[in-house]
């Protein structure tokens, strides 16, 4: 009696094996996780990099996109670049964070997000590789540029491009929570010396030169057919200041402030200012330049603005379908009244006395802007400034 029992217990797991196998032989296969970062375009396909670890090539076809993985066992990769025979590719290196794509924070870290904020940057490391292209694929790596600090995954190693000079272009995030967070002791020593910024690399020998500073993130670059540099600044605080999401043609030895000063002044260092404010709301990334159109993309939403002579913006552009269209002198903006001082004032956003009735109905049609708080005005400045004297509050903040 025991003995058949003891059989049909035996029988019964053997078919639940069974089962267990067939099922899983069956089930449909789960495609691997894969978190796109950049695309560079080549002759006839493309490069991609995945958070995950891996480089692919992309090949399009009619409507299908075909995809083959040409190296592996990376540790967060994120901006190509191709220059000859080379693919160069920025890697954010190992991170303290059980599943670091697609983000590692301070949150994620410490016991408050500003601590672990604080041991990313100390302990991060990214890198530029070199891989050699050839028929077969993409060859063994070497390091071009290691020891890059960055703040977190999103405030990272950004997008890499290759100038029209022959250098590679780097643009790398700055601080988030510890820009307006900090205790009273800013984060310093040589972790901090490259946030902000982009650099400017030299593809043969790795040598490194800040060539723009005071960003807060920039997440992708690109030139222009003229050679200019363009990106789109993410916006977020600062230290008693906001920086809206800010176009910016990036220029050589420029300093645009952060986290000192924000888009509305009054400025402390920043020397490089914004050409348009991206009407998008926040998270810019990807960034294409053409014909002297920007377009660039968002959470959702790409934005056209047509560039004039000179970079400066011509009053229209697209975003979500609507036309944006900034007035010429002033306008309503989180319960404030902006203009532009004068015509060669480098920003346009600066606090004014007075709106018009005509630029209370341009914001009205500028989606996200429809605050009608009276404006806070406060005593004309002296001296040669032609503007009034700037708001104790910084300007105003979009969230």
């Amino acid at each position: 009696m025991l003995r058949s029992r003891r059989i049909r217990l035996l029988v019964l797991f053997i078919a639940i094996g069974l089962a267990l196998i067939g099922y899983a032989l069956t089930r449909p296969v789960e495609e691997p996780k894969m978190t796109p970062m950049d695309v560079e375009w080549a002759d006839g396909f493309a490069y991609a990099s995945v958070g995950e670890g891996h480089i692919l090539r992309l090949t399009v076809g009619g409507d299908s996109v075909q995809s083959e993985v040409l190296a592996t066992g990376l540790q967060f990769p994120r901006g190509l670049a191709v220059s000859g025979s080379t693919l160069y590719v920025a890697e954010l290196g190992d991170l303290p964070c059980e599943n670091p794509v697609p983000r590692c924070k301070g949150e994620h870290v410490g016991p408050t997000v500003s601590d672990g904020e604080r041991q990313l940057l100390a302990n991060n490391s990214g890198r530029i590789l070199a891989y050699p292209i050839s028929d077969n694929g993409l060859g063994d790596p070497t390091v071009l540029v290691d020891g890059l600090h960055y703040t977190n995954t999103d405030h990272g190693l950004n997008d890499l491009e290759l100038g029209p000079d022959g250098m590679l272009y780097l643009a790398v995030g700055n601080l988030d929570q510890l820009a307006w967070d900090d205790n009273g002791s800013p984060p310093s020593g040589p972790e901090t010396e490259l946030l902000g910024t982009i650099l400017r690399v030299d593809p043969g020998s790795g040598d490194v030169e800040v060539f723009a500073t005071g960003l807060r993130n920039v997440f992708g670059i690109t030139f222009d057919g003229e050679g200019r540099l363009w990106g789109v600044d993410n916006d977020g605080p600062g230290r008693g200041n906001w920086r809206f999401e800010e176009l910016l043609h990036l220029q050589g030895g420029l300093d645009y402030g952060f986290p000192d000063d924000g888009t509305v002044g009054p400025y402390t260092r920043r020397t490089g200012f914004a050409t348009w404010i991206m009407p998008t709301g926040a998270g810019s990334s990807g960034i294409h330049v053409r014909n002297d159109v920007v377009i660039s993309g968002a959470c959702g939403r790409v934005t056209r603005v047509r560039l004039t002579e000179g970079g400066a913006m011509r009053p229209s552009s697209r975003s979500g379908g609507r036309d944006v269209r900034p007035p010429s002198r002033s306008f309503q903006m989180g319960g404030f009244c902006w203009v532009r001082c004068s015509a060669a004032s480098p920003s346009w956003s600066q606090p004014s006395q007075t709106c018009s009735a005509a630029d209370r109905r341009d914001d009205a049609r500028r989606p996200g802007l429809t605050s009608r708080r009276p404006f806070d005005a406060t005593a004309p400045a002296g001296g040669s400034d032609p503007c009034p004297r700037r708001l104790a509050s910084g300007g105003a903040r979009l969230r």
